[in-house]
């Protein structure tokens, strides 16, 4: 099995994009997986050195037009590898928006591809965020093709999902993302307003919607034997409203959506996740995006809010 991480730098775009990528390293002929790397502890080894901040990667008609470049497929390709040479050696993660790309039909998919092996490249680690989620073996097929087993379909490090078909309907991509050293992370709390309804809305057993998702995420990651489960939480951060449990005790890693172009600040992130500032991933996109197409821009807002990020969580 390949060693993934050991080689990952030496890979360039092309070649990354047929290789095999895992974070596990095992040994030949065992039934057995042995993990010596993950996402978090990966996460955390490049955080020590950036802070935690995620740039997305987001080639919307409007930002194109900003970059003067195609509103296409060649035009969105082009965006992301210029947003990855911004973010290389700045942070340790990029998000690409698959929505973004897929608008393309099949030379967007291509596109979202070189993008995704460019950055793991690079070195960065690869949040998709793709939000898919389903049941039974269509589950299972969203795992094969994102999270493995080798050989998935895109060269990502995580996955984003949405839990309202179950949370427990996910489970084929919790057990391949913790197979593989990945992590899936599930939409709790959105950072868009309308989400909201839903998302505090009263089970019967009087918890709240985005409770009974914290309640299940906690649940697997209790029978994981890493310090950080495979199973994180999308929760912005860009609202007062309390959290509806104790963040800490969930065992995975927070995206947090919400940064700038929708309100969210330096401050909220810090207040919001003081308890465990080392498993928070805060999102930016639009935020720092427009300040490109001119990579040197692009790279000096990337790294101003990076330092914030970095000084308020305490890294």
């Amino acid at each position: 099995m390949p060693s993934g991480w050991a080689n990952r730098s030496l890979l360039d775009p092309a070649t990354a994009a047929h290789r095999v990528h895992s974070f596990a390293r095992g040994v030949e002929g065992l039934g057995s997986l042995v993990l010596t790397r993950t996402f978090a502890t990966e996460f955390d080894r490049l955080a020590r050195r950036t802070g935690p901040l995620c740039v997305g990667i987001d080639p919307s008609s409007s930002l194109l037009n900003v970059w003067d470049l195609p509103d296409d497929a060649e035009g969105a390709r082009t965006f992301g590898l210029r947003v990855v040479d911004a973010a290389s050696e700045t942070v340790a993660v990029v998000k690409p928006q698959a929505a973004y790309f897929e608008r393309f039909g099949w030379s967007g998919f291509r596109a979202m591809q070189d993008v995704c092996s460019a950055a793991q490249a690079a070195g960065l680690l690869v949040i998709l965020d793709a939000k898919r989620g389903d049941i039974g073996d269509t589950s299972g097929a969203y795992a094969q093709g994102y999270l493995g087993p080798a050989p998935a379909a895109f060269p990502i490090d995580a996955l984003t999902a949405v839990p309202y078909l179950g949370v427990t309907a996910l489970r084929p991509m919790f057990d391949a993302a913790r197979a593989s050293g990945r992590v899936v992370f599930v939409v709790v709390r959105s950072s868009n307003a309308e989400g909201f309804l839903i998302q505090t809305a009263t089970s019967e057993s009087g918890r709240s919607v985005e409770g009974e998702v914290m309640v299940e995420l906690a649940r697997f990651n209790a029978s994981d034997s890493e310090e950080v489960g495979a199973a994180g939480a999308v929760f912005a951060a860009n609202t007062a409203r309390p959290p509806p449990a104790p963040l800490d005790e969930m065992k995975g890693l927070f995206l947090v959506p919400g940064l700038g172009h929708q309100g969210g600040t330096v401050d909220q992130v810090a207040q919001v996740f003081a308890d465990c500032p080392r498993r928070v991933i805060p999102s930016v996109s639009r935020g720092v995006l427009v300040r490109g197409p001119d990579v040197k821009a692009l790279r000096a807002a990337i790294a101003r809010q990076a330092g914030e990020l970095r000084a308020a969580l305490s890294w």
